[in-house]
């Protein structure tokens, strides 16, 4: 029995009655104000622990997991390794986590709550087939991005861990009675292709992150301006009726959010939607309980605890790529930052609006209720000067690589404040991790009891020991 039968017979296919069809323009339209979270890998799956389809008694991020032990169960062996060599993939499991930009908008329509993947992202990661085999799709049903399932919210029972006496999923649905919802994960950085760069402070998208955010905002820009202006800083248009974008204390999400807001104007009908100029600039909201912590916490409750209760950084070197810049000269650049995806097109403002922000808030709120609470207009006197984005982030996108300026200042932290990383320069972590594993496994394996050496010569068996013994004696 293949890994899609097993699944169906456990959980019968979704029918028509779990979906809900689509105006002229493949949209679900309820007449609310959108708010877009630009996020991170380990807080979207927090949010689907918070959605069970209908008619299943578990959560997405459970059919998740349900999926991939289905899949390693089919897909093992050498024929199917060698089909995928042929075809240029990499072998292996699939990994169940989500793409760079992947998009997700969840909507509330008369008492009901609707969930669309509208975009995959970029990636060899979940996919539309994927997502829709691990929500129970038969293959003969319609699914594609422009496909709403019914969800019930509901309290995330695996990534609560010991925490029970709360219930977040409660603010998730008051957000939804004011708004619609739209996440989205950040495009490549840095730290995603497994360098040290980023453990001291905080990193950059690459220049593939870059063309990733601009590939899924060229492709869902339509969905974008189907809702009125972008909030921006001009009083007299902030009303309930705009586009409110949401980021965390990473310049990463803050990044994707500048790159998508300008698409979206450059791609918008006499550029009219997403406009922003020096007077009035786009405000990118930081809201707390977005920071990104280690999946490996995923099920220990990381979800709901406050940034402040973060590892010591000083002692957990594994967990440093969660610290947010602190310098005052960077933190200086990246306050008022422009963006122009070509110089033929037009250049977008922005104004990093830390109003709501506090390191102590409470995240057994959940960041969904930080995103409820009312904003006030940007009042302060246009700024003098911006920085342009590649400045304020400390990386040149042509070479794609760090300033030297900022390069310089990584490799000293790990020089100097790290021993276990004196000798190692910027080097690859997987490598070292992988070194550390052999060295582990060398050193115990059989040792001499007398000398503490490790023994040289080949172990027999009892039987071949005695004969050898036996020979040595005559």
């Amino acid at each position: 029995m293949s890994a899609d039968s097993m699944r169906m017979a456990k959980n019968p296919p979704l029918t028509a009655d779990q979906s809900v069809d689509v105006n002229n323009e493949g949209e679900l339209y309820t007449g609310k104000p959108l708010a877009v979270l630009f996020s991170h890998s380990s807080r979207i799956r927090c949010f689907m622990d918070m959605l069970y389809p209908i008619g299943r008694d578990r959560s997405i991020y459970q059919l998740m997991k349900d999926y991939k032990k289905d899949y390693k169960k089919e897909n093992k062996g050498i024929a199917w390794r060698k089909k995928l060599t042929r075809q240029g993939v990499k072998t292996g499991t699939l990994k169940i986590k989500f793409n760079n930009c992947v998009v997700f908008v969840l909507k509330q329509k008369r008492g009901r709550f609707f969930l669309c993947m509208k975009h995959a992202g970029i990636g060899n990661r979940i996919n539309i087939d994927h997502f829709k085999k691990i929500l129970g799709f038969g293959e003969i049903e319609p699914f594609n991005n422009d496909t709403y399932i019914q969800v019930q919210i509901n309290k995330g029972v695996k990534t609560m861990g010991e925490i029970n006496d709360i219930n977040p999923s409660n603010k998730l649905i008051e957000l939804l009675e004011q708004k619609d919802l739209c996440i989205i994960r950040h495009g490549l950085s840095t730290h995603n292709l497994g360098g040290g760069s980023h453990l001291y402070t905080d990193s950059s998208l690459t220049k593939k992150g870059m063309e990733e955010a601009e590939e899924v905002a060229g492709d869902i820009y339509g969905f974008l301006n189907n809702y009125n202006y972008i909030l921006n800083g001009s009083p007299h248009i902030l009303n309930n009726i705009n586009t409110n974008l949401y980021v965390s204390e990473l310049f990463r999400t803050q990044q994707t959010a500048m790159i998508f807001a300008n698409i979206c104007h450059v791609n918008s009908f006499e550029k009219i939607k997403f406009r922003s100029n020096a007077i009035f600039p786009i405000p990118l909201i930081v809201v707390p309980c977005n920071h990104e912590f280690s999946e490996s916490h995923l099920e220990s409750g990381s979800c709901y605890k406050n940034q402040s209760e973060r590892a010591n950084f000083t002692k957990s070197f594994w967990k440093k790529e969660n610290l947010p810049e602190h310098r005052p000269d960077w933190i200086k650049k990246r306050t008022n930052v422009t963006f122009q995806s070509d110089e033929n097109e037009a250049k977008s403002f922005f104004h990093l609006d830390t109003s709501l922000y506090s390191s102590d808030a409470q995240c057994e709120n959940t960041v969904f209720f930080y995103m409820n609470k009312n904003l006030t207009p940007y009042t302060n006197d246009p700024p003098d000067t911006y920085t342009e984005m590649s400045i304020a982030a400390g990386y040149d996108f042509k070479k794609d690589e760090y300033i030297n300026e900022r390069s310089s200042y990584f490799l000293n932290h790990m020089k100097t404040n790290t021993p276990s990383l004196r000798s190692w320069g910027g080097r690859s972590l997987n490598k070292k991790r992988k070194t550390l594993r052999r060295t582990s496994k060398r050193l115990t394996q059989k040792r001499n009891r007398r000398t503490n050496k490790r023994r040289k010569t080949k172990r027999f068996t009892n039987k071949r020991r005695k004969n050898k013994r036996f020979t040595k004696r005559r």
